[in-house]
């Protein structure tokens, strides 16, 4: 069943969003897929910035590059039976992140309900001068979904 919302969750600010299906039109997804960002690797419109995604049943991850430099990693989880065992590989990472860092972060529980998006800000100063990434994770996520409800699909008219 097709979702009508994705929770995104950046776990830097501990801000948590339902985020419409309708807040993405189906013309940016398509360019996005013509643009080949379903493949393992993928350079982005924007000077410097490319992608890498790696691919499961139920969830996905995926990180943005800007000079080959980790600036966000952002991981999608669909299947709520798999939202346990990849909320622990998020926060796994996060704590791993933080612990070299001497601020006290805010703590986002797992969600309940799939799917969820969770994003960290590996590099939050690189952030600041690309105020186009949280529509491009956004975009993704919806991109991931739809590509594997697709193939769903596909296998069972098989």
């Amino acid at each position: 069943m097709k979702p009508d919302f994705l929770w995104r969750l950046t776990l830097n600010t501990g801000r948590t969003r339902r985020s419409p299906r309708s807040e993405v039109s189906d013309e940016a997804l398509e360019q996005m897929r013509q643009m080949g960002l379903l493949e393992k690797k993928s350079v982005l419109p924007f000077a410097g910035w490319s992608m890498l995604l790696s691919k499961s049943q139920g969830c996905h991850a995926f990180s943005l590059l800007h000079n080959d430099h980790q600036v966000v990693a952002c991981s999608l989880c669909f299947d709520v039976e798999q939202s346990e065992q990849l909320w622990s590989q998020v926060q796994s990472y996060w704590l791993k992140i933080t612990d070299e860092v001497p601020f006290d972060f805010p703590t986002l529980e797992c969600p309940t309900d799939a799917p969820w998006l969770a994003v960290i800000l590996v590099d939050p100063l690189t952030t600041l001068s690309a105020p186009w990434l949280g529509n491009f994770e956004r975009r993704m996520a919806w991109l991931l979904i739809e590509d594997d409800l697709l193939r769903e699909q596909l296998a069972t008219e098989l």
